[in-house]
């Protein structure tokens, strides 16, 4: 049996807020706090890659950089140095 969304809003079928969007969505973020700014500023200076930062905020890398960027947090980067076989 097919009931249109009409028809099931008037019979009342549906459970109060079902179907309905949200503010701010399935995967909304938590705010970041001046506590979260003073950390990462922190990290970066204690040279702490994005990586770094991410795990210890438990944000994502794009995240943090996205904070950093807004904030003026200049983040390094960080380069690992390349094994080279065979020189010395």
């Amino acid at each position: 049996m097919n009931l249109s969304a009409e028809a099931i809003e008037a019979n009342g079928s549906r459970a109060e807020g079902e179907g309905k969007a949200t503010k701010l969505g399935r995967f909304a973020a938590r705010p970041w706090t001046q506590a979260d700014d003073d950390t990462m500023r922190a990290l970066v200076l204690a040279g702490a890659s994005t990586r770094a930062i991410a795990h210890q905020l438990f944000r994502t890398i794009a995240a943090v950089g996205s904070r950093a960027k807004r904030a003026n947090i200049g983040l390094k980067k960080v380069k690992k140095k390349r094994l080279q076989m065979g020189r010395r």
